[in-house]
């Protein structure tokens, strides 16, 4: 797939011969402003290379190098100039990030080469980015796999908190990726704890003040495995305050108190203590009562905006709850989200109520099933393809009312930024 070439000059006449001259070997847009070229970059994929003459009117060169740089950091940036020097140099790598500054007028053959050499950048960053993010997936889906091992039933609460903050709109959760990926690994630092232990601490059994001072530390155990994950860091931040009360109570004892807390960590502690004490997959009114008999640990605007999203009101239990299918287990296939814990015949939990079962998990069952009883029939929800089309079909038309307002906003933004630049031309008078 080629890739493309944005080139920028006020000359239309130096454009179409560009267009002409290099149209073969690659794709080439053109745009006579930095205005209508940020309008382009916006509005289409991106481009792996811009080039852009340096003078140009309402907006110069390093300007809008600067401001690609805002919009489309991956794209690769080169100058064209007539008139460099020492200053113009050091303006371009300093704000726009250059890759090249070419003098005008630029012999074809010396053109082509540096654009040659910013396409081999391109690349370069694109797949540095693309190994980063199979490394980061492939970081996250081992923990995964860890947790739903070690602590089933800790697993089991992630997933349903999981399925929660993709129920919550998005102006109240900010980063929902982030969340997600912090509420699916808060338990991580249980797993380091003994087994007899945590299992106390489910009951709800008596600790001594030892484990209990283990117990407390998990999120900072939990945090520094995170931490060292590329690109996880306000992930780790948001696991370490997981339990830290709005009052200031909790882990860490020297942390944050009231709104200081990120608002995503104050979220995981509510959302976390109402899933131990929800029956179920959806939050009823007694679950929220629990929550508002300790109101001082967590955030009321958040508390109230939460219950208005996911509570279940009497009646509605069937309808935001979902329909329990009993299945013998030789039926259970990938994609199925457990409605009851899944056992053994002796009662040791294997995988809790919650858990979405993908392939890997489905082949250890298998396994299991060949030399341990695996406790039947097995609960599972079942699934409502209609109301999962009608919310994508809904998601789809917000996504595009979204871009609609962000390209008008965007435009709305140069437009602005070039009112303030002519006023201060203005005012600075001639000369």
């Amino acid at each position: 797939m080629n890739q493309k070439i944005l080139f920028v000059d006020d000359d239309t006449n130096l454009l179409a011969s560009m267009k002409r001259q290099l149209r073969r070997q690659h794709v080439i847009e053109t745009a006579s402003s930095g205005l209508d070229a940020l309008f382009i970059i916006k509005s289409q994929p991106a481009f792996a290379v811009v080039v852009s003459d340096m003078r140009m009117p309402g907006m110069n060169g390093i300007e809008f190098l600067k401001a690609v740089k805002e919009v489309s950091p991956s794209t690769v940036r080169m100058l064209l100039t007539g008139h460099a020097d020492l200053q113009t140099a050091v303006d371009a790598v300093n704000e726009g990030s250059i890759f090249r500054i070419l003098s005008k007028p630029c012999q074809m053959e010396l053109l082509e080469s540096n654009i040659n050499a910013a396409l081999e950048q391109h690349r370069l960053v694109t797949a540095e980015r693309v190994l980063l993010e199979r490394t980061l997936v492939g970081s996250v889906s081992i923990m995964f796999q860890i947790l739903s091992m070690t602590v089933p039933e800790a697993f089991g609460r992630a997933n349903l908190v999981r399925d929660w903050v993709r129920r919550l709109p998005d102006g109240l959760v900010g980063n929902v990726w982030q969340l997600e990926i912090a509420a699916m690994l808060a338990p991580l630092g249980m797993a380091t704890i003994p087994g007899d232990v945590v299992t106390a601490a489910e009951l709800g059994g008596i600790l001594s003040e030892k484990n209990k001072r283990i117990l407390a530390g998990a999120p900072q155990v939990a945090h520094d495995l995170i931490v060292k994950i590329p690109r996880l860091e306000s992930v780790a931040e948001i696991v370490l305050l997981q339990d830290k009360g709005f009052d200031g109570s909790g882990y860490p004892p020297e942390g944050p108190e009231g709104v200081e807390i990120p608002t995503s960590a104050r979220i995981l502690k509510i959302l976390q203590d109402l899933s131990k004490a929800t029956v179920g997959f959806s939050p009823a009114s007694d679950a929220f009562a629990q929550l508002e008999a300790r109101q001082e640990l967590y955030d009321p605007v958040l508390l109230q905006s939460i219950r208005q999203c996911l509570e279940v009101l009497p009646g509605e239990g069937e309808s935001k709850g979902g329909v329990v299918w009993e299945i013998p287990f030789a039926r259970l296939s990938v994609d199925d989200i457990l409605a009851a814990n899944l056992e053994l015949v002796d009662g040791q939990v294997v995988l809790s109520a919650g858990t979405r079962i993908n392939a890997s998990t489905l082949d250890r069952l298998s396994q299991l099933g060949k030399v341990r009883t695996i406790r039947e029939p097995v609960k599972i929800k079942a699934p409502q393809p209609d109301a999962e089309a009608e919310a994508e079909t809904e998601r789809e038309k917000a996504e595009r009312r979204a871009a609609e307002e962000a390209a008008a906003a965007s435009q709305k933004q140069v437009a602005a930024l070039l009112d303030r630049q002519a006023h201060e031309r203005d005012d600075a008078g001639p000369g």
